[in-house]
């Protein structure tokens, strides 16, 4: 079976907002920076009950961690709607209210166009101000790119260097991708890829392991994929579990079929069922999928056709076309639901209009194509 690699999506949405907010599709992840959680030796980890309602009510109080913590974790999950906006408007809120990592994020935004109009003042602007609060990756972006300092990509190191011994894991997670003997893994983002060091895999696990226990989760995503790559699925697995805890959906969902496939771990289904339902309920429409299908065949939960039209729907509502095929068969043959036509060859034409071939064929024996 051929890899599914965790990192390889260059434009994956819980990295790039970290140098900038993003929207992709998300599968798993680590390409953008990861240099936004870490403020004043403190370190951000997301705990489970910090539900997007519980985040929001406290954004929304004026909060500047809950406004940062909102962007990354349920604003950029959805290309094509309107979560880009949402998630730069919180972004400036948690920047305006004093909050490094967003500055850092919001700086580099403009900077570079990402998601936003391209403005090198504004960019300027907040990456000085980042910088101003001894906050060491925007100290380093600054002597890279010579903003408010003459150009100086040693002193940058230095910075970056010193910021990493000192603690601060985001340091330590770019610095690591810094040493990195694979160009292609993961890629070094601009400007710190203009930095050289000799690379040294073994420094890249040491930096990556100290910001990985410190609860960094991008490090533990990153670990998660070097093992995995490296041949190790059990390590990978320990890591990717550590990021899981951590409530991101995506995560989650790869996790659940590390369960599924036994990879790194022994098959368990109810491990599965457990971690697609974590997914399932933050909106993860393949998750969605995934835990009507254990409910309709009866793997890892009890056979339970009433949750598995639930969850059929779910995804269906978000565009998931094979979940829109099984909920047009309950509706065809009746089971879960009310026997309906109508319903079914409805949900027949939305899965056959996502590409789902099987649909074209129910549609014909419906007579509805």
């Amino acid at each position: 079976m051929k890899k599914k690699s965790l990192l390889k999506k260059k434009n994956n949405p819980h990295i790039r907002i970290l140098l900038g907010i993003g929207v992709l599709t998300a599968v798993i992840f680590l390409v953008y920076i990861a240099s936004c959680f870490f403020l004043l030796k403190k370190t951000i980890v997301f705990h489970n009950y910090e539900t997007r309602d519980y985040l929001l009510k406290r954004a929304k109080r004026g909060n500047a961690e809950a406004q940062f913590k909102y962007t990354i974790k349920y604003c950029s999950t959805n290309i094509g709607n309107n979560q880009t906006a949402v998630g730069i408007k919180w972004l400036t809120l948690s920047a305006e209210n004093g909050y490094a990592m967003a500055q850092f994020a919001l700086g580099h935004s403009y900077l570079y166009g990402d998601d936003v109009e391209q403005n090198t003042e504004l960019g300027y602007k907040w990456l000085k101000i980042a910088a101003s609060k001894r906050y060491p990756p925007a100290i380093a972006y600054c002597y890279i790119k010579g903003i408010g300092v003459e150009p100086d990509k040693k002193r940058a190191l230095e910075e970056l260097i010193k910021g990493a011994k000192n603690g601060y894991v985001e340091a330590q997670f770019i610095l690591g991708m810094l040493y990195k003997e694979d160009r292609n893994f993961p890629i070094t983002p601009e400007p710190f890829d203009e930095l050289y060091v000799l690379k040294d895999n073994n420094q890249l696990l040491y930096w990556w392991h100290l910001a990985g226990e410190s609860g960094f989760y991008p490090t533990q995503i990153g670990l998660a994929e070097y093992y995995y790559e490296s041949g190790n699925a059990k390590e990978s697995t320990k890591w990717l579990r550590k990021a899981a805890e951590q409530g991101f959906m995506d995560i989650q969902y790869e996790l659940a079929e590390r369960y599924l496939r036994g990879e790194g771990v022994d098959t368990d289904m109810k491990e599965a069922v457990k971690w697609y339902r974590e997914a399932a309920e933050q909106g993860h429409a393949a998750a969605q999928y995934c835990l009507g299908r254990c409910y309709e065949i009866g793997e890892g939960v009890d056979t339970d056709m009433k949750e598995t039209v639930k969850w059929y729907r779910e995804a269906a509502e978000q565009g998931h076309a094979a979940a829109e095929y099984c909920l047009g068969r309950y509706y065809e043959i009746g089971v879960g639901v009310e026997k309906s036509r109508a319903e079914a060859i409805m949900w027949y034409r939305e899965a056959a209009n996502h590409g789902y071939k099987p649909a074209n064929e129910a549609l014909r024996k419906l007579g509805a194509l």
